[in-house]
């Protein structure tokens, strides 16, 4: 595999280490963020005053407005043109946060709803919809970097697959190096919590990595975070990630668990490029095995990049 292909496809792959997490279980939840409460409030305030113009404004350059899925718009230029017909109607009053790199990035939790007035207010609940934003800090000011719809709270079992990952995480990391099955060691830490009444899992990482095919000479700092939603309609997981060395959030892995096996594919690539795969397996003694691999060339297996052994953090 070149070098060329690997730097390409990093952006890309890298969304493989999420490894989960929320805002409401396994551990102290993350900090609050007031001044992420403030900037969702007068956002919401803008948008009802001026429409998609106070969408394009607050969006981040790469930001990602992914709704349900549907129609998915990326800058924003995209994001306001997707709002255009509904921004001016469109209500939202955040109820939850949580800042994950201090001064760097965060999000906010609450519930949108169409017309005037509060959430409270509306005589029919069906009305009213979760949502989920990642801010991400641009200067002075925060910007949007991913926009999501959440589902209801959850329900089902396979709503649930991933509880089992809920707590704080110590890593081991081995990343291939790219000459033959060599693979070099490293550790990292990651905190999963459940965002309130269940609509995401939320994931805070720490670690250490060296990735041959960036050009990197020496182990350097990376953190990332990733958001995981559960859609019963379509009864798949999809997981988004954004890290130090990429920071924008790209199209999800999508996929689902067999007992104490998941699988997540990404297959939204430029011609030529492979998919990738995530895959969890769920070991006896609690711990989980994880892996992040190419599609090889002649498409009939799979090239490990990144192997990582979770043990829980009994301190």
């Amino acid at each position: 595999m070149s070098r060329r292909l690997l730097a390409f496809l990093l952006p890309l792959v890298l969304a493989g280490v999420a490894c989960d997490g929320g805002g409401g279980g396994g551990g102290e939840p993350f900090p609050e963020a007031d001044e992420l409460l403030a900037a969702d409030r007068e956002f919401a305030r803008d948008s009802a005053e001026r429409g998609a113009q106070a969408w394009a404004d607050v969006w981040a350059d790469r930001g990602l407005l992914y709704g349900n899925g549907e129609s998915p718009a990326f800058g924003p230029r995209a994001a306001s043109l997707a709002v255009a017909d509904l921004a001016e109607q469109l209500r939202w009053e955040p109820t939850a946060s949580a800042m994950l790199w201090p001064g760097e990035l965060g999000y906010t939790v609450g519930d949108r709803w169409l017309g005037p007035g509060t959430a409270d207010g509306q005589n029919d609940e069906a009305d009213t919809r979760r949502y989920l934003t990642v801010w991400q800090r641009d200067g002075a000011e925060w910007k949007i970097a991913l926009d999501l719809s959440l589902p209801e709270p959850r329900t089902s079992s396979a709503a649930r697959a991933f509880d089992f990952w809920l707590g704080d995480w110590n890593l081991k990391q081995r990343i291939w190096s790219g000459r033959g099955d060599r693979f070099e060691p490293y550790t990292a830490r990651n905190q999963v919590r459940l965002i309130e009444d269940g609509g995401a899992l939320v994931e805070n990482f720490t670690g250490i990595a060296r990735f041959f095919w960036l050009g990197m000479e020496q182990p350097a700092p990376i953190r990332g975070f990733s958001v995981r939603v559960y859609y019963p309609e379509q009864h798949e997981w999809r997981i988004f990630w954004i890290d130090t060395l990429d920071p924008k959030f790209g199209p999800p892995f999508t996929g689902h668990f067999s007992g104490d096996v998941g699988e997540f594919l990404l297959t939204e690539r430029p011609a030529g490029i492979p998919p990738s795969r995530i895959r969890f397996e769920r070991r006896m003694d609690g711990s989980v095995d994880w892996q992040l691999a190419l599609r090889t060339p002649d498409g009939e297996s799979w090239q490990p990049l990144w192997l990582i052994d979770f043990r829980r953090d009994e301190n």
